[in-house]
């Protein structure tokens, strides 16, 4: 019998598959699609992911991250660059290493009720989350065009959500997120990214692709029985910043180490609700927290966009927030005084 069935290929499900297999677990992952790295995705991995996983993909590093509202912007020097790669890249390493460990997986083929295993995995992204907890992306490639690392916040670009520019080796990636119910019809977002590539002086020739993505933060649930959701099936993605990777792949490790405590001595599958809240459940509240203060109130961003600049301890904040390291509630709390400029 399978021990371990993982559904979705995504980022979150090949990690889970891979330390799953590392720990001699028989382990199967079904992909309803032909291939990896179908989802539209900026595909930048911050410090945390690069220092926690050691990913190997040729990537551009990027050393400042430009952050505008309206026509405020600062430039922040990143302490530890991100490292940008194409998601197609990504997703095909991250098969590779399943596959390498052991893992098997099958394309092109749908879950169904009644494929068996001692576990399930739920890998399936954002798709199956209610409408309310979903922001729509639009997002184009631009073959070798240039342009800064950057997250714009704008009313006109997204009323709840941003926009990002994104370099990469070899041209970059350019795309819009926004909450679906507060958008007047799908086909909205299309034409507020056509609006920020106008303002950016950006000319893209290919159709935008369209994907769904967490935007509330983490579901009440993730373990229901024998099944534990991962990645964007358990809203695993910053509703402010975007990053969904890391949270992902962390995410993909911690129930790999609980199934494997289940499956051996018996301990409780719940102990992955406690295990991931510990880890990262804290940084996404305060994200969900300052997203909804901050998405709409374009006075607000404006003004925190103006104290960033050249403030060492709210900078020092948002590198230690990319790199997921020494950072507490009470740090964000510490930070409110220097933004309040008192």
């Amino acid at each position: 019998m399978i021990d371990v069935l993982v559904v979705g290929a995504g980022p979150a499900g090949l990690r889970a598959a891979a330390e799953c297999a590392i720990k001699g677990l028989n382990t199967l992952v079904v992909e309803r699609k032909k291939s990896v790295g179908d989802k539209p995705c900026g595909a930048a991995l911050t410090p945390s992911v690069t220092r926690e996983y050691r990913i190997k993909c040729e990537g551009e590093k990027l050393h400042t991250l430009t952050l505008q509202a309206g026509d405020n912007k600062t430039r922040l020097n990143l302490d530890q660059p991100v490292v940008s790669v194409y998601k197609k890249e990504l997703d095909k390493y991250l098969l590779d290493k399943a596959l390498d460990v052991g893992a098997r997986v099958e394309f092109n083929k749908t879950y169904k009720a009644n494929m068996k295993s001692r576990v399930l995995v739920n890998a399936s992204g954002a798709s199956n989350l209610p409408r309310e907890r979903l922001a729509l992306t639009a997002q184009v490639y631009i073959e070798g065009a240039k342009g800064d690392f950057k997250f714009l916040y704008d009313k006109r670009l997204s009323s709840y959500g941003y926009g990002w520019v994104i370099p990469k080796k070899k041209g970059l990636v350019a795309g819009v997120g926004c909450l679906l119910s507060q958008m007047n019809h799908p086909s909205q977002i299309r034409k507020n990214l056509a609006w920020m590539l106008g303002r950016e002086a950006i000319e893209a020739l290919e159709y935008p692709r369209i994907g769904l993505v967490p935007f509330m933060g983490p579901i009440n649930k993730t373990c229901a029985g024998t099944m534990l959701k991962v990645g964007d099936a358990a809203g695993f993605a910053s509703p402010f910043s975007g990053e969904g990777l890391y949270y992902g792949l962390k995410s993909a490790s911690i129930a790999s180490d609980v199934i494997s405590d289940y499956l051996e001595f018996g301990t409780s599958l719940n102990e992955y609700e406690r295990a991931w809240r510990e880890s990262f459940g804290q940084i996404l509240l305060l994200n969900r927290l300052a997203a909804k203060v901050l998405y709409g109130n374009r006075f607000m961003l404006k003004y925190l966009i103006k104290k960033i600049e050249g403030n060492q301890k709210i900078t020092s904040l948002l590198n230690k927030h990319m790199s997921k390291q020494e950072i507490t509630p009470i740090n964000y709390v510490q930070s409110i005084p220097h933004i309040l400029g008192v």
